[in-house]
């Protein structure tokens, strides 16, 4: 077999496998975008998580994400909530994306300031991540009208 005719047999090769990855990656593209529950509860999910590490920290931080925080922290002594996330509810629509989290803690103060503190963590949070957006005081992932709810036990 001459150089000149590997040659070509190793470039029509490579065309095939360029031919076969491009249409997996095309196909994968196609799919990935579209579940945006799975993305959102993620996002959701760990950004309450670390609400509830620090206020189980029970340290101050004077920044703007962490401010509704700081005032739970205040108010329950610099002292440890307990505080878990116990889970995360996610429901789409065609325009808007419905969640709650649920979280549990173990301390004095009203549910609803911790729901409050917590809610307002996460938004301020959120539209600092890639996919999220806060217009107007509203908070937007991928297009999508994100309604956010903190249920606390």
């Amino acid at each position: 077999m001459s150089l000149k005719l590997r040659g070509q047999t190793s470039l029509e090769l490579m065309f095939l496998f360029m031919v076969i990855v491009g249409g997996v990656l095309l196909v994968a593209k196609i799919y990935y975008p579209s579940d945006t529950g799975v993305s959102i509860t993620y996002q959701l999910k760990s950004a309450a998580q670390d609400a509830c590490t620090f206020l189980n920290e029970g340290v101050v931080v004077n920044d703007t994400v962490h401010a509704p925080l700081d005032r739970v922290i205040e108010l329950n002594n610099y002292s440890s909530l307990n505080c878990a996330v116990s889970g995360v509810s996610v429901n789409t629509t065609s325009t808007s994306i419905n969640a709650v989290v649920y979280i549990t803690y173990s301390s004095r103060l009203n549910a609803t300031l911790v729901s409050g503190a917590v809610r307002d963590y996460l938004v301020a949070r959120l539209s600092r991540v890639n996919g999220f957006a806060l217009r107007n005081g509203v908070l937007y992932f991928r297009g999508y009208l994100v309604s956010l709810g903190v249920v606390v036990k």
